[in-house]
């Protein structure tokens, strides 16, 4: 920027704003995929509460087909975006889901995500799912 005045200000107006330190919750779904006789069985799936920054919350993603898509549902009632990644094979994938802003988790909800692997005509070809129990710490 050639203006250090500028980009300065404008520094500054977009921290006091809280954008950037802004963060929202997010369902981070690591998920194993392995071929058993030719055919995509998920074997794994390992959720992780998590946070992002608003400015990177994810809002539904689009890849084509085939892929590996996740749906969160909270307390029996479909509130996330999808996620989806492309699917190449057996391997390790990894969804970040996003909730809707007006329908953030809270303390104890049950959230259910819902793991499919879709072939190149989107038909589904493997599914898996997994609970979790939002702000539960089994260590406390």
């Amino acid at each position: 920027m050639r203006n250090p005045v500028l980009f300065l200000i404008l520094s500054l107006l977009l921290a006091a704003s809280g954008c950037i330190q802004t963060t929202v919750p997010v369902v981070k779904a690591d998920i194993k995929i392995e071929l058993i006789d030719g055919t995509p069985v998920i074997t794994a799936i390992n959720l992780t509460p998590s946070e992002v920054n608003i400015l990177r919350a994810p809002a539904g993603t689009d890849v084509g087909f085939p892929s590996v898509n996740g749906q969160m549902i909270i307390n029996f009632e479909n509130v996330g975006y999808w996620a989806a990644t492309p699917y190449r094979g057996a391997g390790n994938y990894l969804l970040t889901l996003g909730f809707r802003r007006d329908r953030l988790p809270e303390d104890l909800d049950h959230i259910k995500v819902v793991i499919t692997v879709n072939d190149a005509n989107g038909n589904t070809i493997a599914r898996g799912q997994q609970m979790l129990i939002w702000g539960y710490n089994e260590d406390e």
